[in-house]
């Protein structure tokens, strides 16, 4: 029979089309075993009354009778915390009687309709070569790699952003100090200069107030730059969040190679440029390069710093 697929909600609690979903998953699954070359992969371990009685919501792809293919969401529970848990994709399948029919991409086109708001995850294996060129093109990316089960199958964890909310490309002191812990005078940097995935440059030039916080009798010195880095790192995060994510947590764990190249802060008479370029880094942690100068763009201090996020307060 042809024509193209129904897709639409998928109800597991009818015995029949559990019977269905069931013989569909046991065949995509025994392919993907043989597709990542495993010899002793365990059978599949959802019966018809598992199904039956399954949370997830499922979406088919039907043409008359024939039940095609089907994807299952639900709340990813394992996700770090946030404002709303991402939704993961628990199983995407197509018979392999049916496959190269488009059947997968419709179902992720109504995955995306569904939930177009939505962080989606999946988990799948790492050597799954036509599932992660399927995930590439919707828009999914490498976020954690591990393994799974006693043969430790490498698997990995893909991640889709929806598309963010446009962030200000400039923001003065009070929009800084809205997205950064920091408020007050204790908010050190005056002006976003420019941001990207990777990399912000700030300035600043509450070096020169008298009543900085960070001031001693001695005056403002040099090692206090690394303050300065740490807000713009914090700013850094909350533009480059995922949307409706809840601000992340975190503190500076240390730094290393700092170069003090002046004494002090507050005799330098223009304002301060500071810059932090995110070198590496994943939820837990990220590394960051930094640098402090003049206006005139002579290097007063650099290194790099580690910062830990997700920490608890």
């Amino acid at each position: 029979m042809n024509g193209a697929p129904r897709i639409g909600p998928l109800d597991p609690r009818d015995a029949a089309v559990a019977r269905q979903l069931h013989g569909v998953w046991s065949r995509a699954y025994t392919q993907e075993s043989t597709l990542l070359g495993l010899k002793d992969f365990p059978p599949l371990d959802r019966s018809v009354q598992d199904l039956q009685a399954s949370t997830d919501h499922f979406i088919g792809a039907w043409r008359g009778d024939t039940l095609l293919g089907a994807v299952a969401l639900a709340r990813d529970e394992a996700a770090p915390p946030g404002a709303a848990p991402p939704l993961a994709i628990h199983t995407l399948i197509v018979d392999p009687a049916h496959q190269r029919q488009g059947v997968a991409r419709l179902l992720m086109n109504a995955v995306l309709q569904q939930a177009p708001g939505a962080v989606l995850t999946v988990t799948t294996g790492a050597a799954n070569a036509p599932a992660l060129a399927l995930y590439a093109q919707f828009g999914f990316a490498l976020y954690r790699r591990g393994s799974m089960g006693p043969e430790e199958l490498p698997v990995v964890q893909l991640r889709r952003l929806p598309d963010a909310p446009a962030q200000p490309a400039e923001l003065d002191h009070a929009g800084i100090a809205e997205r950064v812990p920091h408020h007050g005078r204790m908010c050190l940097l005056d002006r976003l200069l420019s941001w990207g995935p990777h990399r912000i440059d700030c300035s600043a030039t509450s070096h020169r107030d008298p009543a900085n916080p960070l001031r001693t009798q001695g005056g403002l010195l040099a090692p206090n730059a690394i303050e300065y880095a740490a807000q713009a790192m914090a700013l850094h995060g909350s533009l480059t969040a995922a949307p409706g994510s809840a601000p992340t947590p975190g503190f500076l764990a240390s730094v290393r190679g700092v170069q003090l190249r002046v004494p002090r802060l507050d005799a330098i008479a223009g304002d301060l440029r500071v810059s932090a370029t995110r070198q590496a880094g994943d939820e837990r942690q990220a590394l960051y390069a930094f640098a402090v100068h003049d206006d005139a763009g002579a290097l007063l201090v650099d290194g790099r710093a580690t910062v830990i996020l997700n920490a608890l307060p």
